[in-house]
């Protein structure tokens, strides 16, 4: 675990500050809460974020707001490193963190998480 955070630590030069790429800003507060937490965050794309803390390791796709849902491919990958251990999560900051576990691989990508239907507009 120690390898694979000093590898996507090193990837982002300045680890803990703040990214420039970080024009989202439902990322923004969320970057900004987790490092003021003590976590050691990454945003080098998929997923949005990469956490570490300690030996502890989440992976977070971010979403604008709790109506934003994962595209198939972000779920269907995300379910699979759940079924290996990986601790998987959605946030927004209306929404909060919710879990995605193994059991979530089936249901739909937009109702396992929200119970929301597809909406017109795509997913960000």
């Amino acid at each position: 675990m120690e390898q694979l955070k000093n590898i996507m630590l090193d990837m982002q030069a300045g680890g803990g500050k703040l990214p420039r790429n970080l024009k989202n800003p439902a990322e923004r507060l969320l970057f900004q809460q987790l490092t003021a937490e003590g976590w050691e965050v990454t945003k080098r794309g998929w997923p949005d974020f990469a956490c570490f803390k300690g030996n502890n390791l989440a992976l977070i796709e971010v979403k604008p707001n709790s109506r934003c849902h994962l595209k198939r491919t972000q779920q269907r990958l995300m379910v699979a490193l759940a079924n290996l251990g990986v601790k998987c999560f959605l946030w927004s900051p209306d929404g909060g963190f919710e879990p995605i576990t193994p059991a979530s691989a089936h249901l739909a990508p937009r109702q396992k998480l929200t119970g929301a239907t597809r909406g017109r507009g795509g997913d960000r």
